[in-house]
């Protein structure tokens, strides 16, 4: 996780909080209050309840008054003063961009450097943006499911999703590629490989879209159409089913089978597989489970881990 610090100015007590890669995250449930300080990174705030006499003011005296519905959206600017003001409890998703973050996402998206933001006014709502925050909130407060790269993963799609909707570049630029297909034959076998050579790693859209040298959104929408679920997904089903393999095939350690594969823990692996399978790992390997079967992408286990 990154040292960034961006969201020193938001109080832990607030909510859980992720830090990552030039991003952050928190869904906080706050009594009134008021807050003023100047913002680490780009905000997008994300209401996820109605919040009536809301005031805010970004890099101004004029403070705004207004309700914000649920699912509205707020930008502030990085390095902007932030006066922010509520009269009710107030639920949101905040998430927070670097500088440095968007501008890798406008150049593998457009090739450009980050465009100017136009910010909405206090109370548009905007669907996407909560149902992708809404997402990552889930990530974020399922503990034994907690896992760095699917955050990562739906924060490069927010991310996405706010330049092309807020910013006067990406409402006004062409996309440098069009895609009217999925992966062509050799990019899906280079994916795919490139995945189970890697399920120990942090594998991210950003990663992966580099792989495939495509742009992140460009290669989430081909990798769907190519293989029928997302690369997140994808990864997902690839580690569990080639750690059963292992479970089934080795006297690997539970502990070593779910760090191979990519797992947070040894707790984060058996949750995931009772909720595919029904069946915990020691389950697995000590029940009559048919080991003839695997599926078409599963690879074999590493030599050292084979039962001799």
């Amino acid at each position: 996780m990154s040292s960034e610090g961006i969201l020193d100015s938001v109080p832990d007590s607030w909510g859980r909080k992720f830090e990552g890669d030039g991003a952050a995250v928190t869904n906080s449930h706050v009594a009134p209050t008021t807050i003023h300080f100047t913002t680490k990174a780009y905000f997008f705030l994300i209401m996820l309840a109605a919040q009536p006499q809301r005031t805010i003011a970004i890099n101004s005296d004029r403070r705004t008054i207004d309700v914000a519905p649920a699912g509205s959206i707020e930008i502030v600017p990085e390095h902007s003063e932030l006066f922010s003001q509520w009269r009710h409890p107030k639920h949101s998703m905040l998430i927070a961009l670097t500088e440095r973050r968007l501008h890798r996402l406008t150049h593998h998206e457009w090739g450009e450097n980050i465009p100017e933001f136009h910010l909405p006014r206090l109370g548009v709502v905007d669907k996407k943006a909560l149902a992708l925050a809404s997402e990552i909130r889930n990530e974020l407060l399922t503990a034994s499911l907690f896992h760095e790269e699917s955050i990562e993963s739906l924060l490069t799609l927010f991310g996405i999703h706010v330049l092309r909707t807020y910013s006067y570049f990406g409402a006004n630029q062409p996309q440098k590629t069009k895609i009217t297909g999925g992966l062509t034959p050799t990019t899906r076998k280079r994916i795919v490989e490139y995945i189970h050579a890697h399920l120990s790693e942090k594998l991210t859209i950003d990663r992966l879209a580099g792989v495939a040298q495509l742009s992140p959104s460009h290669f989430t929408r081909a990798f769907r159409q190519s293989l029928g679920q997302s690369p997140h997904e994808f990864v997902l089903t690839a580690r569990l089913q080639t750690a059963k393999g292992m479970i089934l095939t080795s006297g690997a350690s539970l502990k070593e089978i779910s760090r191979i594969n990519g797992f947070s823990s040894n707790s984060h692996m058996t949750t995931l597989m009772k909720k595919k399978w029904g069946h915990n790992p020691t389950q697995i390997r000590y029940s009559n489970y048919d080991t003839a079967y695997i599926d078409e992408h599963v690879r074999q286990p590493p030599d050292s881990f084979r039962l001799k």
